[in-house]
Protein backbone atom coordinates (compact mmCIF):
# COMPACT_ATOMS: atom_id res chain seq x y z
CA UNK A 1 0.00 0.00 0.00
CA UNK A 2 3.19 2.35 0.67
CA UNK A 3 3.85 1.87 -3.09
CA UNK A 4 1.11 3.07 -4.30
CA UNK A 5 0.16 6.33 -2.42
CA UNK A 6 3.78 6.93 -3.45
CA UNK A 7 2.92 6.32 -7.38
CA UNK A 8 0.00 8.45 -6.42
CA UNK A 9 2.29 11.13 -4.97
CA UNK A 10 4.51 10.84 -7.72
CA UNK A 11 1.60 11.89 -10.23
CA UNK A 12 0.16 14.84 -7.91
CA UNK A 13 3.85 15.96 -7.81
CA UNK A 14 4.34 15.99 -11.79
CA UNK A 15 0.88 17.05 -12.55
CA UNK A 16 1.41 20.48 -10.01
CA UNK A 17 5.02 20.21 -11.63
CA UNK A 18 3.21 20.57 -15.33
CA UNK A 19 0.41 23.19 -13.86
CA UNK A 20 3.03 25.34 -12.20
CA UNK A 21 5.10 25.22 -15.80
CA UNK A 22 2.01 26.25 -17.54
CA UNK A 23 0.84 29.12 -15.22
CA UNK A 24 4.76 30.24 -15.36
CA UNK A 25 4.43 30.42 -19.78
CA UNK A 26 1.08 31.75 -19.09
CA UNK A 27 2.67 34.48 -16.97
CA UNK A 28 5.15 35.27 -19.10
CA UNK A 29 2.89 35.06 -22.06
CA UNK A 30 0.97 37.91 -20.51
CA UNK A 31 4.12 39.66 -19.83
CA UNK A 32 5.18 39.91 -23.38
CA UNK A 33 1.36 40.81 -24.31
CA UNK A 34 1.82 43.90 -21.33
CA UNK A 35 5.63 44.93 -23.17
CA UNK A 36 3.77 45.21 -26.74
CA UNK A 37 0.95 47.51 -25.87
CA UNK A 38 3.61 49.59 -23.69
CA UNK A 39 5.69 49.24 -27.15
CA UNK A 40 3.31 50.47 -29.28
CA UNK A 41 2.61 53.43 -27.07
CA UNK A 42 6.09 54.78 -27.32
CA UNK A 43 6.20 53.97 -31.00
CA UNK A 44 3.03 56.42 -31.61
CA UNK A 45 4.89 59.28 -29.18
CA UNK A 46 8.03 58.49 -31.01
CA UNK A 47 6.14 58.83 -34.27
CA UNK A 48 4.00 61.81 -33.42
CA UNK A 49 7.37 63.13 -32.60
CA UNK A 50 9.45 62.55 -36.21
CA UNK A 51 6.38 64.22 -37.63
CA UNK A 52 6.91 67.16 -35.73
CA UNK A 53 3.26 67.05 -34.65
CA UNK A 54 2.53 69.55 -31.37
CA UNK A 55 3.13 66.77 -28.66
CA UNK A 56 0.99 67.47 -25.39
CA UNK A 57 2.28 68.75 -22.35
CA UNK A 58 3.95 66.08 -20.07
CA UNK A 59 4.86 64.07 -23.74
CA UNK A 60 8.30 63.35 -22.78
CA UNK A 61 7.43 62.54 -18.71
CA UNK A 62 4.74 60.01 -19.89
CA UNK A 63 7.15 58.19 -22.54
CA UNK A 64 10.31 58.33 -19.36
CA UNK A 65 7.68 56.01 -17.74
CA UNK A 66 6.48 54.18 -20.16
CA UNK A 67 10.18 52.93 -21.04
CA UNK A 68 10.98 51.99 -17.73
CA UNK A 69 8.06 50.12 -17.16
CA UNK A 70 8.51 48.12 -20.38
CA UNK A 71 12.62 47.85 -19.08
CA UNK A 72 11.00 45.87 -15.83
CA UNK A 73 8.73 43.72 -18.04
CA UNK A 74 10.94 42.92 -20.14
CA UNK A 75 14.23 42.40 -17.93
CA UNK A 76 11.71 40.00 -15.93
CA UNK A 77 11.07 38.09 -18.44
CA UNK A 78 14.40 38.02 -19.62
CA UNK A 79 15.04 36.68 -15.97
CA UNK A 80 12.02 34.20 -15.77
CA UNK A 81 12.74 32.77 -18.91
CA UNK A 82 15.84 32.97 -21.12
CA UNK A 83 14.61 30.85 -23.74
CA UNK A 84 12.01 31.98 -24.53
CA UNK A 85 13.00 35.59 -24.09
CA UNK A 86 15.09 34.90 -26.54
CA UNK A 87 12.83 33.43 -29.39
CA UNK A 88 10.92 36.51 -28.99
CA UNK A 89 13.97 38.76 -29.33
CA UNK A 90 13.63 40.48 -25.82
CA UNK A 91 16.70 41.67 -25.60
CA UNK A 92 16.21 43.69 -28.52
CA UNK A 93 13.72 44.58 -27.63
CA UNK A 94 14.44 45.65 -24.35
CA UNK A 95 17.95 47.79 -26.50
CA UNK A 96 15.85 49.23 -28.80
CA UNK A 97 12.91 50.49 -27.13
CA UNK A 98 14.52 51.49 -24.08
CA UNK A 99 17.36 52.75 -24.36
CA UNK A 100 18.64 53.15 -28.33
CA UNK A 101 15.71 55.33 -29.05
CA UNK A 102 16.38 57.80 -26.14
CA UNK A 103 19.77 57.59 -26.84
CA UNK A 104 19.50 58.19 -30.87
CA UNK A 105 17.16 61.00 -29.46
CA UNK A 106 19.26 62.57 -27.27
CA UNK A 107 22.21 62.49 -30.25
CA UNK A 108 20.06 64.45 -32.11
CA UNK A 109 19.38 67.21 -29.82
CA UNK A 110 23.29 67.36 -29.02
CA UNK A 111 24.29 67.48 -32.30
CA UNK A 112 21.53 70.31 -33.13
CA UNK A 113 22.44 72.33 -29.98
CA UNK A 114 26.42 72.29 -31.03
CA UNK A 115 25.10 73.66 -34.51
CA UNK A 116 23.04 76.39 -33.17
CA UNK A 117 26.15 76.93 -30.46
CA UNK A 118 28.67 77.52 -33.36
CA UNK A 119 26.13 79.63 -35.36
CA UNK A 120 25.74 81.70 -32.68
CA UNK A 121 29.57 81.98 -32.46
CA UNK A 122 30.39 82.81 -36.03
CA UNK A 123 27.33 85.49 -36.09
CA UNK A 124 28.47 86.73 -32.87
CA UNK A 125 25.71 86.00 -30.58
CA UNK A 126 25.35 84.66 -27.02
CA UNK A 127 27.58 81.72 -26.73
CA UNK A 128 27.29 81.17 -23.18
CA UNK A 129 24.02 79.93 -22.90
CA UNK A 130 24.35 77.39 -26.19
CA UNK A 131 27.46 76.15 -24.63
CA UNK A 132 25.28 75.50 -21.38
CA UNK A 133 23.14 73.80 -23.15
CA UNK A 134 24.91 71.58 -24.80
CA UNK A 135 26.89 70.94 -21.43
CA UNK A 136 23.14 69.73 -20.28
CA UNK A 137 22.35 67.45 -23.00
CA UNK A 138 25.71 66.05 -23.31
CA UNK A 139 25.12 65.14 -19.48
CA UNK A 140 21.42 63.86 -20.39
CA UNK A 141 23.08 61.77 -22.86
CA UNK A 142 25.81 60.74 -20.75
CA UNK A 143 23.00 59.77 -17.90
CA UNK A 144 20.99 57.68 -20.30
CA UNK A 145 24.05 55.62 -21.28
CA UNK A 146 25.12 55.34 -17.73
CA UNK A 147 22.00 53.82 -16.69
CA UNK A 148 21.92 51.25 -19.88
CA UNK A 149 25.55 49.97 -18.91
CA UNK A 150 24.20 49.53 -15.32
CA UNK A 151 20.42 47.67 -16.05
CA UNK A 152 22.81 45.11 -18.77
CA UNK A 153 25.75 45.11 -15.65
CA UNK A 154 23.15 43.95 -13.26
CA UNK A 155 21.65 41.29 -16.05
CA UNK A 156 24.51 39.92 -16.83
CA UNK A 157 25.52 39.23 -13.00
CA UNK A 158 22.28 38.06 -12.96
CA UNK A 159 22.16 35.42 -15.77
CA UNK A 160 25.55 34.43 -14.21
CA UNK A 161 24.09 33.57 -10.87
CA UNK A 162 21.17 31.92 -12.76
CA UNK A 163 23.78 29.86 -14.87
CA UNK A 164 26.75 29.02 -12.05
CA UNK A 165 25.04 26.50 -9.96
CA UNK A 166 23.61 24.50 -13.29
CA UNK A 167 27.22 24.66 -14.49
CA UNK A 168 28.64 24.00 -11.04
CA UNK A 169 26.28 20.80 -10.67
CA UNK A 170 27.40 19.77 -14.11
CA UNK A 171 30.76 19.55 -13.46
CA UNK A 172 30.49 17.97 -10.46
CA UNK A 173 28.54 14.93 -12.48
CA UNK A 174 31.60 15.04 -14.90
CA UNK A 175 33.83 14.70 -11.76
CA UNK A 176 31.85 11.70 -10.79
CA UNK A 177 31.67 10.23 -14.06
CA UNK A 178 35.21 10.43 -14.46
CA UNK A 179 35.79 8.86 -10.96
CA UNK A 180 33.46 5.79 -12.00
CA UNK A 181 35.34 5.21 -14.78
Amino acid sequence: MGRHTHSQGSKRSAHSSLTQDTDNTESILAKFSQAEKLEAQLSSIDDDKKAKRKLPAGSDQKAQGLRAKLCQVLIEVIVADPVMSHSKDASRRLWHSCFYSRVSELRMELSKEKSRAKKRQVSGGDVAGSEKVVSLVNERLKGSIKEALKLYEWLIDKMLKLLLPMSQSQSTNVSENSEND
